[in-house]
């Protein structure tokens, strides 16, 4: 779906330039405009943007053949015109053909745009005015986190989602997952100058993450702060070639587990990539320490033994 989402924009940017179209969406209900062709049918040839269409409609046929996509319904609007129309199938199994009407699950795709419409109001000053003193507000966590945890998936930083992943904790204290991402923020926004920097200018001066990884820890012993989920989360950053990234949770991950034989042989792992091997002995030494029987470790010791 991410390959025609992109294929489909490509084609609506083609459609702006030459017409003035706007893309509404796609996969969604569309409400209707003064002027709406709607159905599923060509436009009339009487329709004054029949032919783009036309080549429009071809193309996204074309592009979910491609992607194998069963159904999407498209809309775009123009002044007073507005065109919607559905392709394939809404409900494939039953045969129930895609229309301009037809309702789509969404599952968590509207998150991040909630997310990015609350930063929006908390640049503006609204929202903290508006929960200030308040006993009970809405529950925007899952929106709030998603704009952050896209951006960590991604290494795609930027000063929104650190907003958001600190408004969260601040909106949220008594949250492990708010405590556990604002923590995961902290320890990625002190590995270069250029993090650091757009940190500061977001919320101010590096705090240490370590606090925060301990309450939610405190909150939620196998939720996000756990041994496991660090470590998983540190190899598959580790395994994208984000090394740094990875040794920077770690870092903090053992502090936290100091006897975790699992997260000081993959520190002792991730050391070893990069050449240093003293710090990455101490760290297999650890793991032996924790537990005498993890075999990774001690072969790797044996190696770095003179």
């Amino acid at each position: 779906m991410q390959t025609l989402w992109q294929d489909l924009r490509y084609g609506a940017r083609m459609l702006s330039k030459n017409l003035g179209f706007t893309l509404v969406a796609a996969l969604t209900l569309l409400w209707p405009a003064a002027t709406v062709i709607s159905q599923s049918a060509t436009p009339p040839a009487t329709d004054k943007y029949a032919d783009k269409l036309r080549l429009f409609e071809e193309f996204a046929r074309r592009q979910m053949e491609k992607d194998k996509t069963p159904g999407i319904t498209i809309g775009f609007y123009k002044d007073d015109y507005t065109w919607v129309k559905g392709f394939g199938y809404a409900d494939l199994e039953n045969q129930v053909p895609a229309t301009a009407n037809s309702v789509y699950r969404l599952a968590s795709t509207t998150k991040t745009f909630t997310g990015v419409a609350i930063l929006q109001l908390v640049e503006k000053g609204k929202l903290k005015r508006a929960f200030a003193n308040a006993e009970v507000y809405p529950n925007l966590i899952d929106e709030l986190l998603s704009v952050q945890i896209d951006a960590l998936l991604s290494v795609q930083e930027r000063p929104q989602s650190i907003k958001a992943s600190k408004l969260a904790v601040d909106l949220y204290p008594h949250h492990p997952r708010t405590n556990a991402v604002w923590g995961v923020t902290l320890a990625l926004a002190d590995t270069s100058e250029e993090r650091r920097e757009m940190f500061k200018k977001a919320v101010g001066d590096i705090e240490s993450p370590l606090e925060y990884f301990k309450k939610s820890l405190a909150l939620n012993p196998s939720g996000l702060a756990s041994a496991g989920l660090l470590n998983r989360a540190a190899r598959e950053w580790a395994s994208q070639k984000r090394i740094d990234d990875a040794l920077a949770l770690l870092k903090v991950a053992v502090e936290l587990h100091p006897k975790s034989a699992q997260l000081n042989d993959a520190l002792g792992d991730l050391y070893q990539q990069k050449g240093q091997k003293e710090l990455a002995r101490q760290a297999y030494e650890k793991a032996v320490e924790a537990d005498p029987n993890f075999e990774h470790a001690k072969m790797m010791l044996k190696k770095l033994t003179p």
